[in-house]
């Protein structure tokens, strides 16, 4: 068994060599400080827009856990960083990413790029704000930045297929949490059968999400990237592209009524 760096063997297990805190406190990553700069953004939002709270809550949670997790030094070499390293591969993979993955949607019959429903009583802006901005920067750092870290780091030790294993328990975990949105919402149709076709039709995003999901991770893995830049414009540019989608559609409809 072979133990990752800053681990060593005692009766058979990996087990952190050094304790040291102080190294850590002193030892800023750019990772680390956006996430605090993010965070502030976000708590200041919380506090003076009740009606985001739900929406801005979740990601403060994902920070906040992510924070912990950045800062802890035994995921330190599972972690995935933003930073400038092959920062200009990260965008060019990201853009063409985003062109294959859409015209795969458009190319597979029940497959589709949405989002979850935000509470009417957000503002257009503010709704673009979280969708398009908050979520893919939050979402990234979390899902393939801390969670797989943490999924990678079970034991301390190094196994190549501890990494396909991080990266599809993080892709599951991530369309568990975007089917969610739309489960949560069931009580709010007029009937069970309405309410049913409605979550039925939404599974497609589940799949959707679990590709995105898998796709992300494997590239953001590999050595020629291994930065989050990728998986943030990756996410940035989709999310993009179902707003504008979802606004010309309402525009659509709002002239042909009128």
């Amino acid at each position: 068994m072979k133990c990752k760096k800053g681990y060593k063997q005692v009766r058979g297990k990996c087990v952190s060599s050094t304790s040291s805190k102080s190294s850590i406190a002193t030892k800023g990553t750019p990772t680390r400080i956006f996430i605090v700069g993010l965070l502030v953004v976000l708590m200041l939002l919380w506090i003076l827009n009740p009606p985001a709270r739900s929406a801005v809550g979740i990601n403060i949670i994902f920070l906040i856990i992510a924070f912990v997790i950045y800062y802890a030094r035994e995921y330190e070499d599972d972690r995935i960083e933003i930073g400038r390293k092959n920062i200009l591969p990260s965008i060019g993979y990201g853009i063409l990413a985003t062109a294959f993955f859409f015209i795969i949607t458009l190319l597979v019959p029940g497959m589709s790029i949405g989002y979850p429903s935000l509470p009417a009583s957000i503002s257009d802006n503010l709704k673009f704000f979280l969708v398009v901005i908050v979520a893919p920067l939050a979402e990234s750092i979390f899902f393939n930045g801390a969670l797989y870290a943490w999924f990678n780091n079970f034991d301390g030790t190094i196994d190549k297929r501890k990494k396909w294993r991080a990266i599809i328990f993080t892709a599951f975990l991530f369309s568990i949490f975007h089917i969610s949105a739309y489960v949560a919402g069931f009580y709010q149709y007029p009937g069970f059968t309405e309410g049913m076709s409605a979550v039925m039709a939404n599974l497609s995003g589940f799949i959707v999400a679990f590709l995105f999901m898998m796709v992300t991770g494997y590239i953001v893995t590999r050595d020629g990237i291994k930065n989050l830049v990728f998986a943030i414009v990756f996410h940035f540019l989709l999310n993009l592209i179902a707003f504008s989608l979802s606004v010309a559609v309402f525009l659509l409809s709002y002239s042909f009524i009128f």
